[in-house]
């Protein structure tokens, strides 16, 4: 997965959970840590702001907005924000995690990932 998909996705996902059993208060405690690192991120991004704040919904054309806007702030470089969605979508979906869906995966070739693709290969 890329990083700025990983964030968005994370971002969503966060909003979404953590509200009926034990690890809810885990869960709570790291997306408000994300939120507050994407936040101090897009500052300088005004347009990027508007979006984070309106992506609640976690509709897909909020999620693909979320991730232009994240992409624009450089979000997918910091390696600190990275790794604290990586955290949550642990809480959130650790069977997807022990899966490695929320590896990052940078500048590849030739490498599929995320659920249900094919890859066909023409000799």
């Amino acid at each position: 997965m890329d990083p700025v998909t990983l964030i968005a996705t994370a971002l969503v996902a966060g909003a979404a959970s953590g509200t009926t059993d034990a690890a809810a208060n885990a869960v709570r405690e790291i997306y408000a840590r994300l939120w507050n690192m994407v936040r101090r991120r897009i500052a300088g991004y005004p347009g990027a702001r508007a979006v984070l704040d309106t992506n609640q919904a976690g509709t897909p054309d909020r999620v693909n907005l979320l991730k232009f806007a994240l992409s624009e702030a450089g979000a997918g470089a910091d390696v600190q924000l990275v790794k604290t969605a990586q955290d949550l979508m642990g809480l959130v979906d650790p069977e997807g995690a022990r899966q490695g869906k929320y590896v990052v995966v940078r500048d590849a070739k030739n490498v599929v990932v995320g659920d249900h693709n094919i890859q066909i290969i023409n000799p």
